[in-house]
């Protein structure tokens, strides 16, 4: 069970590596969290329909990837809407991707599920930015 003051942070992203080093920056920063990860948007869906109700095991940030096999991050926003209110926490969710397509862009900053965008490579203090956390 976690604690209370412990943030958790979701990572939604096929790419092993990245998973990788996204988990290893957010440690570095020693900030109080849990990670869970998944490798596709279905997956992450499930696991957010199987605890909606289980508010200490829902994410407070959510980082997904656009392009993912089974279910990519525009899949994954569709679906998610229609859960949301189901959800017993809320949470912000940022599109984390390597696309400088204007259009994802501009679809992003358009969707009202969204907290913002994030271009790849991840880093500490584009984590830091997305969850409003200040090194001390």
């Amino acid at each position: 069970m976690l604690q209370e003051n412990k943030y958790i942070i979701c990572i939604i992203d096929d790419d092993v590596i990245y998973q990788f080093t996204c988990k290893k920056i957010i440690h570095s920063l020693a900030l109080p969290h849990e990670l869970i990860s998944f490798s596709n948007g279905q997956d992450a869906l499930d696991y957010l329909k199987d605890h909606a109700l289980i508010k200490n095991d829902l994410p407070d940030f959510i980082f997904l990837d656009i392009n993912m096999p089974i279910m990519n991050g525009w899949q994954f926003l569709a679906d998610y809407e229609n859960i949301k209110n189901q959800l017993s926490k809320p949470n912000q969710i940022y599109l984390v991707s390597s696309s400088i397509d204007s259009e994802d862009i501009e679809r992003a900053a358009e969707n009202k599920l969204l907290s913002g965008y994030i271009n790849k490579p991840i880093s500490k203090e584009k984590i830091l930015k997305a969850t409003n956390m200040i090194e001390s």
